[in-house]
């Protein structure tokens, strides 16, 4: 009995090791990827939010001079 406790203790830290592996093999892969906080990020997503107001605008304000 408490040698099959023992097998499988060992057959879970194999597992877990094997997990722990391939989760660092994909953090690493994925440490390219460019994510929200990065400032160059931040800066093209502002610029596109300010051309998308704008743009908004723009056009409410032909809708409105047209009526």
């Amino acid at each position: 009995m408490n040698n099959n406790i023992d097998e499988e203790k060992d057959v879970n830290k194999e597992n877990e090791d094997k997990y722990n592996d391939l989760i660092e093999k994909t953090r690493r892969k994925n440490d390219g990827y460019w994510d929200i906080n990065n400032p160059f990020i931040k800066i093209v997503l502002l610029i596109l939010f300010v051309i998308g107001v704008v743009g908004a605008i723009y056009y409410i304000a032909l809708w409105l001079q047209t009526k």
